[in-house]
């Protein structure tokens, strides 16, 4: 029989609760996590491992323990005060996908006045044709606006020399009532490009089937939103007779298994998409659900060819999604097929992916030590995610209740 290893002195013991490491690995009940500095010693079965008398020890008191959570979508995070707020809850990055020049600084600081903060990874200001998504005056210093592929590269060096996780492009044409200019594949695709030279991904705004196919040929890391049909406008469809939801057309279900096969990331963010544009107070409840079922039928298939998932609400200091544990995203993503399991994994290694930070996410060996404990089993109850007793952060207690 092997014999039990004996833990560091100086080590932090979470011990009495089963770890759901992430990935694909099963839940390992009776289980211990290992924590030496800011990284992960080992995970594992009490039964293999002796914990010395000096060791610091949490009880997770029969809850689960597992990789902190992970919103990959938001913006306006750049308040630290903001981001406790999302740590307090278990959420223990964020990726902010359009901040301003300006706010870069402060998405770095790692406290609040009140404590630890919620990581604050980020892009900088979307890269967009001119004129391009946002539209709006007042967003202008959210966007990047190119013209060519030699302005796109020098974009993207540019914000991977202010230290950006990831780079974010807009291929949003508008509506029939504002259509917005987007940037051409060879510019796309020369912003990609010179993104991955820097190792870091890139994700594209795609609200529309329209200019999937381009985001496909530039070769995109993860795809943001959900790529409605057109020509048909949800408020149109909405208001006919007929409310249930129309199969999906032949050409988006193509291109959906043409992103899967290219193993792109799929980043729904549901709640707000669905709390926006389908929460008119002059709809019915079948108009409401009927537009619902628009968003959810394509992130069903597109989970059905087996694509991977990653969790984001948008979170955006609108009163429509709220700071904190993104539950509302979970439980859309629960309505369009996804198993309790590939939510957890949603929320936290494929949103580290996407975040292009790969130390995060799992309970193993090596990886940084971000680590929640809940009261309960989440794999039974998503609901459990709202009941958070600990939250650590690099190696070290950042919240305890």
């Amino acid at each position: 029989l092997p014999t039990a290893q004996v833990a560091p002195a100086d080590a932090l013991v979470i011990r009495n609760g089963t770890a759901l490491a992430g990935g694909e690995a099963i839940p390992v009940p009776n289980a211990v996590v290992i924590i030496q500095g800011d990284h992960i010693l080992a995970m594992g079965r009490a039964a293999d491992w002796i914990i010395p008398p000096g060791a610091r020890v949490i009880d997770a008191q029969g809850g689960a323990i597992l990789p902190g959570i992970i919103d990959s979508h938001v913006s306006a995070t750049y308040d630290a005060f903001v981001r406790r707020l999302f740590l307090t809850e278990g959420v223990t990055a964020i990726c902010d996908l359009s901040p301003p020049l300006s706010a870069l600084p402060t998405l770095a600081q790692e406290s609040a006045d009140s404590g630890p903060a919620a990581r604050g990874f980020h892009a900088g200001p979307i890269i967009t044709a001119p004129g391009g998504y946002p539209a709006s005056d007042v967003k202008a210093e959210l966007r990047c606006e190119v013209s060519n592929a030699a302005e796109a590269r020098a974009a993207v060096q540019d914000q991977v020399g202010r230290g950006v996780d990831v780079i974010t492009i807009a291929l949003d044409p508008g509506d029939a009532g504002q259509p917005l200019p987007i940037l051409d594949l060879d510019t796309a695709k020369a912003a990609v490009d010179e993104a991955h030279r820097n190792g870091r991904p890139v994700r594209a705004l795609v609200p529309q089937a329209a200019t999937l196919d381009t985001a496909l040929a530039a070769g995109v890391d993860a795809i943001e939103g959900v790529p409605l049909p057109q020509p048909a406008p949800l408020e149109i469809q909405a208001t006919q007779q007929n409310v249930q939801a129309p199969a999906l057309p032949d050409s988006l279900q193509t291109q959906l298994a043409q992103a899967v096969a290219r193993g792109i990331i799929l980043v729904p963010a549901l709640d707000m998409s669905t709390a926006t544009n389908c929460g008119r107070q002059d709809w019915s409840a079948d108009q409401k659900q009927f537009c619902l079922d628009q968003y959810l039928q394509i992130v069903r298939r597109f989970h059905d060819l087996g694509g991977q998932i990653a969790l984001g609400n948008d979170y955006s200091a609108d009163p429509n999604v709220q700071p904190g544990m993104p539950l509302q995203e979970m439980k859309l993503l629960q309505a369009a097929g996804l198993s309790t399991q590939e939510i957890i994994q949603a929320a936290t290694v494929r949103a580290a992916q996407v975040c292009g930070h790969r130390e995060l996410g799992v309970l193993a060996p090596g990886k940084t030590a971000d680590i929640i404990i809940v009261a309960g089993n989440p794999l039974a109850d998503l609901q459990t995610l709202s009941r958070v007793q600990t939250v650590i952060q690099d190696g070290q207690v950042a919240f305890q209740k």
